[in-house]
């Protein structure tokens, strides 16, 4: 019981968080990504299972609030940590913080870059045309870069708070940094 309470409670506040506090939040940073954050770090810390579970459950919290067609979302997280768990498991040999941080960056340009292509094939079937602006290209881009980087510095956050209050988590992590 306990645990489907912090379940429930942890997928409100992923909620609030990505719907409500982020887009208020000062001009760069409001492109922070705390559900793609929360997700490649359960792929990568825990199993790639639950993050699935995860993806399914935010994703489809996130349809209610979406203006793209019903299953963007839920396609857009699955899809993206489906890639960020292959390229863990075909590419690294271990979980590191330099491997969570390459793999939030992965995640974030891979899931960035589906709803771009989502959008512009929702403009495509609207308009029956495809309009490829360089500017709206180089917007993309830059709030993209800015996303990673906040995604970045709030997984380094993350990465801290547990490995300093965790006994169980430091036995995931290889520790990659020697303390003299």
């Amino acid at each position: 019981m306990l645990k489907a309470i912090r379940i429930i409670l942890l997928t409100l506040l992923l909620i609030i968080s990505e719907l409500s506090i982020v887009p208020k939040l000062p001009s760069v940073m409001s492109h922070l990504g705390p559900i793609i954050v929360f997700l490649v770090f359960v792929a990568v810390v825990y199993q790639f299972y639950q993050a699935v579970i995860w993806a399914i459950i935010l994703g489809l919290m996130m349809e209610s609030f979406s203006v793209f067609p019903f299953g963007t979302m839920i396609i857009g997280y699955v899809i993206t940590i489906y890639i960020c768990y292959f390229v863990f498991v075909h590419l690294f040999t271990n979980k590191s913080f330099y491997t969570l941080i390459i793999m939030t960056i992965l995640g974030t340009v891979v899931f960035r870059t589906m709803i771009i292509v989502f959008q512009y094939l929702i403009d495509f079937i609207h308009l029956g045309s495809l309009v490829l602006d360089g500017q709206i290209l180089i917007n993309s881009a830059r709030e993209t870069a800015w996303q990673v980087l906040f995604n970045v510095i709030l997984v380094i956050i993350i990465y801290t708070v547990f490995h300093h209050s965790s006994r169980r988590f430091k036995a995931v992590f290889i520790d990659t940094i020697k303390n003299n």
